[in-house]
């Protein structure tokens, strides 16, 4: 099922899987993509690339600039380089991301960034682990949920099984606060997409649900502030087809916020080519929702 909208565009941005929230001042919005450029001749290794863009109300870019790391990191050869699917931590000037050549494993880990606005610069990655997760692990996706009351972060780190953790900004260590499973962990394969704290209370979440290595389609999620499994929704898809009429391969939803009281705004990466942004009412996704157990 396409899931009914009612605003959709293209972000016309360099790149794919773009993550964005509004501006501090409410005029616009702002947000970072991601570009990977084919390995140069010789080599084996793709390169990412961030961009940092600026929007109108309606989505029109008015500014766009290359993102340059200037962190002086080491850096460990790997299958890609530089910073991947960027999501946005709250309204600071920080963001998650992947990132593969922080570590001689040849795996993708979260990491932190530190960014300018003003000069477009990345001051700083730093990788993250979680305590007791072997390093060996793929670690893809976390999700930022809120800033504890002590400055950590709690995010959703994997979902079924459910694991939410608390991220220590100083150290970049984690550790687990809350895991549970559910009766729907043997059906779905669920990737993180996006989390949008709820005016009465509660998170709505994005899942992607996979079937091995092809994205089969997307469906939401409501937690408690506990984090608790509340409601889950039927399967959907974001697009059946791209602008130009091609099928949509896979889809990844970067970003929600909030358009006004009773809509949101939700940034779609399309078949790893590039972004749209698409509005729904609350109501209508709510209506979707059915009660777990």
């Amino acid at each position: 099922m396409e899931l009914p909208n009612i605003y959709n565009k293209r972000l016309l941005v360099n790149g794919f899987n773009a993550t964005i929230r509004r501006l501090a001042n409410l005029q616009g919005w702002e947000g970072i993509s991601r570009v990977q450029e084919r390995p140069a001749p010789g080599s084996n290794v793709w390169v990412n690339k961030l961009f940092y863009f600026r929007t109108d109300e309606d989505f029109n870019i008015e500014e766009q600039k290359l993102m340059v790391d200037i962190s002086c990191r080491q850096k460990f050869l790997s299958f890609t380089e530089g910073c991947e699917d960027p999501r946005f931590l709250f309204d600071n000037n920080q963001a998650l991301v992947v990132t593969l050549d922080t570590n001689n494993r040849w795996k993708p880990e979260m990491s932190l960034i530190d960014f300018d606005r003003d000069t477009y610069s990345i001051n700083k990655v730093k990788p993250l682990v979680v305590d007791g997760i072997s390093q060996n692990i793929i670690q893809k996706n976390w999700i930022p949920l809120k800033v504890d009351t002590n400055g950590d972060i709690i995010m959703l780190h994997h979902s079924f099984p459910f694991r939410i953790i608390r991220l220590n900004m100083i150290t970049g260590i984690g550790e687990t606060i809350k895991e549970y499973t559910t009766v729907l962990d043997d059906s779905i394969i669920g990737h993180n997409g996006a989390a949008l704290h709820l005016h009465e209370g509660g998170w709505l979440v994005s899942i992607r649900v996979k079937s091995g290595y092809k994205y089969k389609h997307s469906i939401w999620l409501y937690l408690n502030d506990e984090y608790e499994l509340i409601k889950y929704s039927d399967p959907f898809i974001f697009r059946e087809t791209s602008f130009d009429g091609t099928l949509v391969s896979y889809e990844m939803c970067m970003s929600m916020c909030y358009d006004t009281n009773d809509c949101i705004v939700c940034s779609v990466g399309i078949s790893d080519t590039h972004s749209e942004v698409f509005k729904y009412r609350l109501e209508d996704i709510h209506a979707l929702l059915v009660n777990y157990l």
